[in-house]
């Protein structure tokens, strides 16, 4: 009997191994530029060179935000698709974070704070959707 029980549990976690395996291999990674203009607009680009105002991903997805106009911070508040909330890079350098396995399926909107010395902060909410 302990045999067998050993048995079921090796292929339960054989199984479980799989599935994280498979999440981790079909995990698609995506970038976001941030830029900010001299008119203070802001605009959002994905790898492709589209529009990535609203990024879709899934989750186990790697998001990697990058702003090259100033140093960033992007803060999710307490409402974050990822197992942190608030992300900062300086300017030129990116910032990579994961979509949590079990985030809930939705939108999220997040705060994008981009930051050059002797001028005034600029801000901006664009969003993140967890599709199924």
């Amino acid at each position: 009997m302990m045999f067998r029980e050993h048995g079921h549990r090796r292929t339960v976690w054989m199984a479980v191994a799989a599935l994280l395996l498979t999440a981790t291999l079909f995990a698609a990674r995506r970038s976001v530029t941030i830029a900010v203009d001299a008119q203070n607009r802001f605009s959002y680009r994905d790898e492709n060179n589209g529009d990535a105002t609203r990024i879709r991903v899934k989750r186990n997805d790697t998001v990697r935000f990058e702003c090259r106009s100033g140093a960033c911070t992007v803060d999710f508040g307490n409402r974050s698709p990822f197992a942190g909330g608030t992300f900062s890079a300086p300017r030129g350098q990116a910032v990579e974070a994961a979509v949590r396995g079990n985030a809930a399926f939705g939108v999220y909107k997040y705060t994008v704070t981009v930051r050059n010395p002797g001028q005034p902060d600029r801000v901006q909410d664009p969003e993140v959707e967890i599709e199924q």
